[in-house]
C-alpha cells in the first residue's frame, strides 16, 4: 500500500500542475465572452465548440485596410523617424491580429426572451487571453 501512494504522489503531482491547452481557453474565453454581453446570461447554452485553427493572415480579422494605409503612408514620406514610427504600428497590428478562431454553437435567449440557435466565430489573440472580434459565418 505504502509502495502505490509513492508511486501514485509523483503522478498526481504532475496531473495537478498542468496548464490549460488552448482550446481550453478557448473554451472559457467564449463561455465568459457570452456571460457576460448575452441578454439573459443564465439562458446560455452550449451545444457545440468547433475545433481550435490558427490565424496568419491580418485579412481574415479585417484590419487588412488598417494595415494597407499604413503601407501607403510609409511610401509616401521621405522622413526617417516618420517611417520608423509607421513601421512599429503595422508590426503592432501584425502582432495583435495573429492569433486564433473557434466556430461555437450556442442556444441563449434574445431580448424577447426567446430561446435562439445561435453559431459564431470567436477570434482570439496569440495570447490566448482575450477575445478579438466575434462574428457571424459569412461576414
Amino acid at each position: 500500500m505504502k509502495r502505490l501512494i509513492f508511486l501514485a504522489t509523483p503522478f498526481l503531482l504532475l496531473v495537478a500542475c498542468v496548464k490549460p491547452s488552448n482550446e481550453e481557453k478557448a473554451k472559457a474565453l467564449i463561455k465568459e465572452y457570452i456571460l457576460k454581453y448575452a441578454n439573459d446570461p443564465k439562458s446560455y447554452e452550449a451545444i457545440e465548440f468547433g475545433s481550435l485553427d490558427s490565424l496568419q493572415s491580418i485579412d481574415m480579422i479585417g484590419t487588412g485596410a488598417e494595415y494597407f494605409n499604413l503601407q501607403n503612408e510609409f511610401s509616401k514620406s521621405t522622413d526617417m523617424e516618420e517611417r520608423k514610427r509607421i513601421m512599429i504600428r503595422q508590426r503592432k497590428i501584425l502582432k495583435d491580429r495573429q492569433g486564433f478562431q473557434m466556430i461555437h454553437r450556442y442556444r441563449a435567449s434574445n431580448a424577447f426572451g426567446a430561446k435562439v440557435l445561435s453559431d459564431n466565430i470567436f477570434y482570439f489573440n496569440a495570447g490566448m487571453d482575450s477575445v478579438l472580434v466575434v462574428r457571424k459565418p459569412g461576414e
